[in-house]
C-alpha cells in the first residue's frame, strides 16, 4: 500500500522546543520512512530555503514534496533540485485575484494591531504579521477581512502563537492555500488514499489539518490551546477517531522506548494508524 506522511517541522519534527527529544526518535522515524516505504512531505510555515536549512541542520530525510510558507507554496523534488508546482501557484493566485502579498500589504496598511514581520517572512502568497499585545482578536479579524473582501480577495486568516518569542501571529493566505489544502493537493497528486495519509502537527497553524478528514497525530509536546481546540472540534463527530494524541511512551522496538515528543510522537501516530509498520522497527 502506498502511504504518505505529511509533517510540520518546527516543534513537531524539529526538536526546537523546550520538551526533551528521545535520542533515537529521529532514527526510528527515518527507518519507517525508508523501510515502509513512506512518501514524505514537509508542510511548514518556513520558506523553501529555511526548510532546506533545517534538513541539513537536523540531518532529516529528504522529502518528496515541500509545502512551504504555511502551505501557500508547493515544491516537488526534481533530481537534486526542487520544482515549483505551477498548477498550485495558479490555483492560489486565483484566490487573490492574481495578486501577491504586496497587494495585501497595501490593503491592510493602517489596520490597527498589525505589525508586519520582517521582509524575509513575506512570500508571494503569504503576508505575515505579529499582533500588538492589546489587539482584540474578534475586532482585528473583522478589520482585516473588510478591506480584503471589498477588493475581491478570498483569504484565510491563520492565527498562531510563537511560544519562544511569546507573540501572537497572523498569516494571511489565499483561501485555498492553507496547510490543509496543500496536504490534500499533495495526497491527490501522489495518488495516495486519504486513509493511507498521516499528518503530524503541534500548534495553531496545524489545527485545520488536525481536525480535518486527514488522519492526524498531535505530538505530545503540542501546545495546550491547540490540544483543547482540536478535541473540542472533533468531539462527538466521526472525525474523533482520526485524531490521535501521541502517548507519553512509545515502544519503538530496537530503537527503545521513545517519548511522544517530536519525532517520537510521529512514530506513535504511524504505529497507531498502521500497526503493521512496527515490524520494520525490530
Amino acid at each position: 500500500m502506498k502511504r504518505l506522511l505529511c509533517t510540520d517541522l518546527d516543534r513537531t519534527l524539529l526538536p526546537n522546543g523546550p520538551a526533551p527529544e528521545s535520542p533515537a526518535a529521529r532514527a526510528a522515524l527515518a527507518r519507517l520512512v525508508e523501510a515502509a516505504p513512506l512518501a514524505l512531505a514537509y508542510v511548514s510555515g518556513r520558506s523553501l530555503a529555511l526548510v532546506l536549512d533545517a534538513i541539513e541542520e537536523y540531518a532529516l530525510p529528504v522529502p518528496d514534496v515541500i509545502a512551504a510558507d504555511v502551505g501557500s507554496s508547493v515544491h516537488h523534488r526534481d533530481g537534486v533540485g526542487w520544482r515549483a508546482d505551477t498548477a498550485w501557484e495558479t490555483r492560489v493566485a486565483d484566490h487573490w485575484q492574481g495578486g501577491r502579498q504586496e497587494r495585501i500589504a497595501q490593503l491592510l496598511d493602517g489596520v490597527g494591531g498589525l505589525v508586519p514581520q520582517d521582509g524575509a517572512r513575506q512570500m508571494p502568497f503569504k503576508r505575515s504579521y505579529t499582533l500588538s499585545p492589546d489587539a482584540e482578536r474578534e475586532r482585528l479579524e473583522r478589520d482585516v477581512r473588510t478591506p480584503l473582501e471589498a477588493d475581491g480577495i478570498r483569504a484565510s486568516l491563520v492565527f498562531s502563537h510563537d511560544p519562544e518569542a511569546g507573540m501572537e501571529l497572523l498569516d494571511v493566505l489565499p483561501a485555498g492555500g492553507t496547510k490543509l489544502h496543500a496536504v490534500r493537493h499533495v495526497r491527490d497528486a501522489l495518488g495516495v488514499s486519504n486513509g493511507a495519509t498521516l499528518f503530524s502537527g503541534d500548534s495553531g497553524n496545524d489545527l485545520d489539518v488536525l481536525v480535518s478528514e486527514v488522519p492526524a497525530v498531535l505530538v505530545a509536546n503540542g501546545d495546550e490551546a491547540t490540544r483543547r481546540a482540536a478535541l473540542d472540534a472533533v468531539h462527538g463527530t466521526p472525525r474523533a477517531s482520526g485524531l490521535h494524541l501521541a502517548r507519553d511512551r512509545v515502544d519503538a522496538g530496537r530503537f527503545g522506548i521513545l517519548s511522544g515528543h517530536y519525532a517520537g510522537g510521529i512514530v506513535d501516530g504511524l504505529l497507531h494508524f498502521h500497526p503493521e509498520l512496527a515490524a520494520h522497527l525490530y
